[in-house]
């Protein structure tokens, strides 16, 4: 139950960046944190599901998707989903940008590439059938 106050605090805050913090740097502190707290669960439930023995968290039976440090695979496939997209809107808006050049700017491009398929990943050992849904409709939907 507490995990899930923890994401409910997480959208609040995704929320309020968007709608109420009009400061970029803030914005940008704001989505370096989740995004961040996004790729430690990814590495933890990646340690999960292809090395067992290293989980504080019991997988049971034939349950073999990553819980991550959340306790349940559907919160942490919603996390993963949450991370793409902003990894996804980040990535798009690089590559469309065309004001940075250099190599600074085309080393962020690959690391937020690297992140895509890191998320992508997690979304995958997530098992969390709804979290595949929300990432079809963010193609979809416009």
């Amino acid at each position: 139950m507490q995990m899930l106050k923890t994401y409910f605090l997480l959208y609040y805050i995704l929320f309020l960046s968007t709608r109420n913090i009009t400061n970029r740097r803030y914005k940008r502190i704001i989505i370096a944190f989740i995004l961040v707290l996004a790729l430690v669960n990814f590495l933890y439930g990646f340690l999960q599901v292809y090395y067992p023995d290293f989980s504080l968290i019991n997988v049971y039976g034939s349950w073999m998707y990553a819980l991550g440090f959340v306790g349940n695979s559907n919160f942490f496939g919603t996390l993963m989903a949450i991370a793409y997209s902003l990894s996804f809107g980040l990535y798009l808006t690089c590559i469309f940008d065309n004001s940075h050049k250099g190599i600074k700017s085309y080393l962020f491009k690959i690391g937020l590439f690297i992140l895509l398929c890191i998320f992508s990943f997690g979304l995958i050992i997530s098992g969390c059938l709804s979290a595949y849904v929300a990432v079809f409709l963010i193609y979809v939907l416009p």
